[in-house]
């Protein structure tokens, strides 16, 4: 109870002080056990909230390993059907190519009609376009899942670069093609598995000579790129060029998709498999390198391959207007620069 004090002087002051301090602590002792039960309301539930989430997490743990090792299971069902399915082709189309040459062969000293020659020859392309295409198949899947075995070493671009060019000589000189080259990469060496690099270089230049009319022009530069300021270390840029009619804006990116070709307009017809540009983006990038393509309205196609270089690698600048010019070769002889 609060002190009654009516003396009129200090005392009675002071007395009015008490009560006042003793109303005041009152009302904070009251208002702290008010907050401490609030407090411990608030701590059950956030417990139990807690727990309902831990719970809920570690359901969705349970199914998301589920699903995990399903999708492993998957795959190596993938995996195992793509090789049994390719093994199981490969042996009849080898008979269908061998029986194709065989009456090809055949009907040639009989003096068949030129349509079933004609037929003859589809049948032995098309057989080769399916054995391309299973070859693309196991291997993209075989990359996707990481069972490639790459051999990695150092080797000169610019040696890459050539066996790439003799491997197409027969397609460059059947169409007549000049082949201008500028090798400036001097001895500079790239780190990786140079056949498959050489695959993603043969993809491209392929394509540009599909792309390509006869009788018109394809460019290959090959330029070591030194260290930039910002830090990005030295590559090698490669970039092949065509005069053919181009690739359409909407579909540059989508080039690089599987089974992706883009139209008639590359004059591919039916030798390609639309896999060809999505396994070299796969190497290039596992490389740690880049590809893409530009292709300005009217001007042709240019595809670019970037590659670091092999550590320790490099060659000194060529000289101004000089380096390791060659120039457009005949259309009978593509080697000769």
């Amino acid at each position: 109870p609060p002190i009654r004090a009516e003396t009129h002087d200090e005392i009675e002051s002071l007395a009015q002080a008490f009560n006042v301090m003793t109303e005041s602590l009152r009302r904070n002792i009251a208002m702290r056990e008010q907050t401490a039960t609030e407090l411990d309301a608030l701590n059950r539930s956030l417990e139990s909230r807690v727990h309902e989430r831990t719970s809920e997490l570690e359901s969705l743990n349970a199914a998301l390993n589920r699903a995990n090792r399903e999708l492993k299971e998957l795959d190596r069902l993938k995996s195992n059907f793509l090789a049994t399915v390719s093994h199981e082709f490969r042996t009849p189309l080898a008979s269908i190519k061998a029986f194709a040459e065989i009456l090809h062969d055949e009907f040639e000293e009989q003096g068949a009609s030129e349509e079933v020659r004609r037929f003859l020859k589809i049948i032995d392309a098309e057989s080769d376009r399916l054995g391309r295409l299973i070859k693309h198949v196991l291997d993209l899947s075989r990359i996707e899942s990481g069972q490639v075995l790459w051999r990695m070493a150092d080797f000169p671009a610019a040696e890459m670069v050539e066996a790439v060019i003799d491997g197409l000589l027969p397609a460059l000189m059947e169409k007549q093609i000049h082949l201008e080259r500028r090798l400036d990469c001097g001895d500079a060496r790239i780190h990786g598995d140079r056949d498959r690099l050489q695959e993603v270089l043969y993809n491209v230049l392929d394509n540009a000579i599909n792309a390509s009319s006869d009788g018109q022009r394809i460019a290959i530069r090959c330029r070591e790129t030194a260290e930039s300021t910002d830090g990005r270390a030295a590559t090698i840029h490669i970039a092949v060029q065509d005069e053919g009619d181009g690739i359409p804006p909407e579909q540059l990116e989508r080039i690089f998709e599987r089974f992706h070709q883009a139209g008639t307009r590359r004059k591919r017809g039916r030798t390609g498999t639309g896999l060809g540009l999505a396994i070299s983006r796969e190497i290039t990038e596992h490389h740690g390198g880049r590809i893409w393509a530009e292709s300005p309205p009217g001007q042709g196609s240019t595809f670019h391959i970037i590659l670091p270089l092999a550590t320790g690698s490099g060659s000194p600048a060529p000289p101004s207007g000089g380096g390791s010019a060659q120039g457009g070769t005949t259309p009978e002889d593509p080697r000769r620069a």
